[in-house]
């Protein structure tokens, strides 16, 4: 955890200084091989959905599609799959995006992971997101990997009153 913290410290000042070489932060094997999670939780909001005012990440947590999976090789393949399409982590606190989807692993220690995104854009490859309080980029298919994923593994919606939760391939 120090550690951690002492490279976001001088990742941010080195972007203060304006000094190049720090600019994306890599993930250790510790992070990125970490054990499967027991249990994630998505939050998904269709992307034609509008909305009069931007989503707040507390707004989402209300009316978004929330599925839970307690399957563990599931699970671990979906965070795989997450490393796999998180690019360029930017150790900066500011995020200029709206929170229309949202993945948490939780894991046995205790340990929790939150990524929030953004909703995707036909002329874009990437979709702006926060992961552990660092700016970062999905690709631009991980909402609707996520929405096949909860369709095919036959996901309970867990907020069955939310509106608008019809994702291709659900009922």
């Amino acid at each position: 955890m120090k550690v951690k913290k002492i490279a976001q410290l001088f990742c941010a000042a080195a972007i203060v200084l304006a000094l190049p070489g720090c600019r994306a932060v890599e993930f250790g094997p510790k992070v990125a091989n970490a054990g499967p999670p027991s249990k994630m939780r998505m939050v998904l909001v269709k992307p034609d959905l509008m909305f009069r005012t931007a989503l707040t990440e507390s707004r989402l947590d209300q009316i978004g599609c929330t599925f839970e999976s307690l399957d563990r090789n599931a699970n671990k393949r979906i965070r795989a799959r997450l490393f796999e399409s998180l690019v360029v982590p930017l150790p900066s606190r500011h995020v200029d995006y709206e929170p229309r989807n949202k993945l948490v692993f939780y894991f046995d220690d205790g340990k929790v992971e939150t990524l929030v995104f953004g909703k995707r854009f036909d002329n874009r490859n990437v979709i702006d997101a926060e992961w552990e309080g660092l700016h970062a980029q999905v690709a631009n298919s991980l909402p609707a990997e996520l929405a096949q994923f909860a369709a095919n593994a036959h996901l309970k919606q867990l907020n069955p009153p939310a509106d608008a939760c019809d994702f291709p391939g659900r009922e």
